[in-house]
Parts: C-alpha cells; structure tokens; sequence
C-alpha cells in the first residue's frame, strides 16, 4: 500500500498538460512535431496532418514510395494512417499494473476517463512519437531488442519485428533509451537489469541530436516537465544522432 500511494503522489507531482489523448496527440502535432518536422519516428515517412484538430494524419502511397516503407500487408489501409504511439506501451507502465488492469473493464480508455493518476502518465509528450499505424500494430506492446538482421521486411525501413520483439533504427536507439529513462526516473516504470544495460549501450552508440534537444523543449514549454537525459546539453550540431530524414535543429 506504501508503495501504491507514493506512486500515487509521484503522478500528481507532473504536470498534466492534457485531459484526454485528443489534446496530448494535438500538442504534439501542433506544437512539438511542426511542418518541417513531420516524420514518423522509425520509418522517417512524411505525413500529413489536419491542423488544429487531435493530431490525426495520413499517409500516402506517394509518401510511403518516397520513404521505402514496405509493410507485411501492402493493401491494409493501416499503411496510410498516422497513428501516436507511445515509446513506453501503457501495458508496461505502473499505473496499469496497479490500478487500470486490477479491476472489471480495465481498458485503457477507461482508465484514462476513471483514474486521475493515470493521466499524466499516458499523456506525457516525452513518451509520445508519430507513427504508421501499421508499424504500432506490429510493435504493439513489445519490448525492444537488438535484433538478427532481416528478421523481417520493411523495405528502407530498418526496422525488425518478431512475435514479441522490436528492434527500432540504429538512429533513433538513443531517443528510445533516454525516453525509457526519463520514464523510469519519473513513473517508476520497470527497467530489467538486461534491458537497462542495453538502453546505455543504445544511448552511448546514438548521442543527443539537435533535434532531439529541440523536441525536449518544446514538450517542456508545453508541459513544464524535463527530460533531464537530453536537457542540458546542445546536441551534436552535425548530423551524429540525427536519422537520415531529420533536419538539424537551429
């Protein structure tokens, strides 16, 4: 019970910058992710976005040709959405663990609508990407890993997938690590020892881009709230961390 209510209070200790997952993905459509920036976090594929709205996108084939993306199914209609994906799955945080997943209807939707301590957690923009649909589904609730090359076919995209794995690009390892972090360091998410090991090593391979720095900033002028892994430095102002698709920041 000790540990319940001091989680509790950690939660209600962010700030909580959104009431519901329309706002949050919005924010970081309008606000963190702006024009230019506008690339989904593992392929690198363009998007467009309906402005002013809850941050809802789509893909088009023209865009998908232009990135290399191959998808399993190349007919599925998933290929041509946006979708807002979370480094950290919900499954995975404490908050579902102790709370949303403990009781009758435990869905996330739920959760999000009953219980106040779980808002900032699902809410929070350091843990929130753009991504293909398809790509989410496929990810789903996985745990990363280095994986064997070609476990799977996504075209350009180096991205592999299995059963219950997910390998993100080299390039952005280090965001995937440092977001993993902030997250252990502010939730209390679990981090096996295995896993932590390898984020570090994820983190050292892939330093802090500019980009990086900049996407930090803007989510901490929206919400007040810091990841200290990338704050506080300038990142690397060549293209050292950046993916081949990112500009580098001013």
């Amino acid at each position: 019970m000790l540990r319940l209510i001091t989680a509790y209070l950690l939660l209600i200790s962010v700030a909580l910058a959104s009431e519901t997952w329309d706002q949050a993905t919005s924010t970081a459509n309008n606000e963190v992710y702006l024009e230019s920036d506008r690339a989904t976090f593992y392929c690198g594929c363009a998007y467009s976005s309906r402005e002013g709205g809850s941050g809802s996108g789509s893909i088009s084939d023209a865009q998908l040709g232009a990135c290399g993306y191959v998808g399993r199914n190349p007919s599925s209609d998933s290929r041509n959405i946006l979708s807002w994906e979370h480094v950290v799955p919900f499954a995975l945080m404490p908050v579902y663990q102790w709370a949303c997943n403990a009781g009758p209807g435990g869905s996330r939707r739920r959760c999000e609508r009953n219980i106040e301590a779980a808002r900032p957690m699902i809410f929070d923009l350091h843990n929130i990407v753009p991504s293909i649909l398809q790509v989410n589904q496929y990810r789903s609730d996985n745990r990363y890993a280095d994986l064997p090359d070609n476990a799977s076919d996504f075209g350009v995209c180096e991205i592999e997938d299995t059963s219950n794995l997910f390998e993100p690009p080299d390039c952005h390892k280090g965001d995937v690590a440092r977001i993993w972090f902030y997250m252990h360091d502010t939730y209390g998410v679990h981090v096996p020892e295995a896993e932590w090991t390898m984020f570090v090593e994820w983190s050292e391979l892939d330093p802090i881009s500019s980009w990086e720095v900049l996407r930090e900033r803007r989510i901490y002028e929206q919400t007040g709230n810091r990841n200290y892994y990338v704050y506080g430095t300038e990142g690397n102002r060549d293209r050292v961390g950046l993916c081949d698709w990112e500009f580098i920041a001013e």
